[in-house]
């Protein structure tokens, strides 16, 4: 059990789905940051012991509402860039009004990075969390600029290859 982070969420199991003979994938929602207090062996399967995590909501109000607000632009530049728009997603986002929850919800979608969630996670102020958040996010959108750029790119190559190449089979007949 070394593996687990002490930082994690709370879900509730909304829907399971067999993905193969000895394989379920599970769909969950978040309910509440936790502190792993410890694992305990049940034979079969482990249980943990944790202590909700709250929310530390210090800071200028205006300023986490900005950063709040921040972080869903990127989140929406960041799905129109990628192409994945999951309109109910960015209607859920979009009507959020709790810093505490907007943080999680963009991390949680927005984040490709394990390790990145993972603090994000951890730290309890949520100034903090939205100031960190968004930084993250603005270098996901940069990256996916740079993608979609490289992927722009290689299509142009690949189309003009195409071209030459037709191009010399008409002229060898």
């Amino acid at each position: 059990m070394d593996d687990l982070y002490s930082v994690g969420t709370v879900v509730r199991v909304r829907h399971v789905m067999p993905a193969s003979e000895d394989c379920v994938r599970l769909m969950c929602e978040g309910e509440r940051r936790a502190l792993l207090l410890a694992v305990n062996d049940e034979g079969h399967f482990s249980s943990a012991d944790f202590a909700e995590l709250p929310s530390d909501l210090e800071g200028d109000e205006n300023e986490i509402i900005g950063y709040a607000e921040r972080a869903k632009t990127l989140f929406f530049m960041l799905s129109k860039e990628r192409g994945r728009l999951a309109g109910e997603l960015l209607r859920i986002i979009e009507g959020e009004t709790d810093p505490d929850v907007v943080a999680n919800m963009v991390a949680a979608n927005g984040l490709r990075r394990l390790d990145q969630k993972q603090i994000i996670l951890e730290t309890r102020n949520v100034l903090e969390r939205l100031k960190q958040l968004v930084v993250f996010m603005q270098a996901e959108l940069n990256l996916a600029r740079i993608e979609q750029e490289i992927e722009e790119k290689t299509k142009a190559h690949i189309e003009q290859q195409q071209r030459d190449y037709y191009l010399r089979e008409q002229l060898k007949v």
